[in-house]
């Protein structure tokens, strides 16, 4: 049977994993917001009622 690991290994491992799994998430959100297009709003024309144009 193989070497167990000592608990400093298993702490080891599982903060790598964490760190990898948050620089995935935070690193592809960036990617994600830049393919949709930016919401832009249109300035009414001052002499007409302030609703909302679609």
């Amino acid at each position: 049977m193989p070497d167990k690991l000592s608990d400093r290994q298993v702490l080891l491992a599982i903060l790598m994993t964490l760190i990898i799994v948050f620089g995935l998430v935070f690193g592809l959100r960036h990617s994600v917001e830049d393919n949709t297009p930016p919401f832009l709003w249109r300035d009414s024309p001052s002499g007409q009622a302030k609703t909302l144009q679609i």
